[in-house]
């Protein structure tokens, strides 16, 4: 994996060195790029720039992982300022979205979009997680598999992508947990200029149905598709994600260049 070194930081990443628009990617808790395997393969044919981070502490980065949502934001500002990538997509899956909307937040502007995947405004109410951690951290693996996935996919599949996807250390799976515990911008969704993509799956029971709705509903420029799949679908439905961005960034160019937007292609 290539590295980027920046502001004291030395951040891995998976993606293309060329492309027309920088996609870049931000895993959920305990995860990292990995994640978005199978989807960075798919957009690099779409004349995309797809660019997966793993954030400090996570996957081949060096750590420490971040202590909080906006510590993992000013990570993500670092990797964008360091591969000089103007305006980019910045996509967000889970935790990541957290990270992402912080992002468009924090630096309006800076984005050209947001797609913001399994994602809420707050996911406070993560800390029995944490005490799960703490206290029988032999089950959380179990539980994640049990939750995170379509109902259609075996318990056996779910395990085994479970312990392939979730491959941080005990202690940053609780720190990211924790993190996001204290994470809730619910108040300030009005504040996001940039336009967003917000991608549900109808079968996430991590994620309640209603939060995406509202991120959907209260951010100013947002709109919602909702794909089958369980909270991991990155990992459960590639194809119909990738499909889903690449229209979302057909869209956003249509609008920069003051044409009309074409049929979508992506999955409603």
């Amino acid at each position: 994996m290539p590295f980027v070194s920046a502001a004291g930081a030395r951040l891995a990443y998976r993606g293309e060195e060329e492309g027309e628009r920088g996609v870049v990617f931000v895993h959920g808790a305990g995860q990292s790029s990995l994640t978005f395997l199978r989807v960075l393969t798919l957009l690099a044919k779409d004349g995309l720039r797809p660019l997966a981070l793993d954030l400090p502490g996570h996957g081949k980065s060096a750590g420490p992982a971040p202590a909080s949502v906006e510590e993992s934001r000013e990570a993500l500002r670092t990797f964008v300022t360091a591969m000089s990538l103007d305006r980019p997509i910045l996509v967000g899956h889970s935790m990541g979205a957290a990270v992402v909307l912080d992002y468009a937040l924090a630096y309006p502007g800076d984005a050209s979009g947001l797609v913001l995947a399994a994602g809420a405004p707050s996911f406070a109410g993560q800390g029995a997680v944490v005490r799960m951690l703490d206290e029988k951290p032999g089950a959380f693996q179990r539980d994640f598999a049990a939750r995170a996935f379509a109902r259609s996919l075996s318990a056996g599949d779910a395990l085994a992508a479970t312990k392939e996807l979730l491959a941080a250390p005990p202690e940053v799976v609780r720190k990211d947990f924790a993190a996001c515990d204290r994470f809730n911008v619910r108040h300030r969704l009005g504040d996001v200029i940039t336009p967003a993509l917000v991608v549900a799956g109808k079968d996430d029971r991590v994620v309640a149905a209603p939060d995406a709705k509202v991120l959907a509903t209260e951010l100013r420029d947002a709109r919602l598709v909702e794909l089958a799949g369980g909270h991991m679908l990155p990992h459960e439905q590639p194809a119909a994600f990738a499909s889903a961005i690449v229209t979302f960034a057909a869209e956003l160019r249509a609008r920069r260049e003051g044409a009309p937007v074409a049929a979508r292609v992506g999955p409603r």
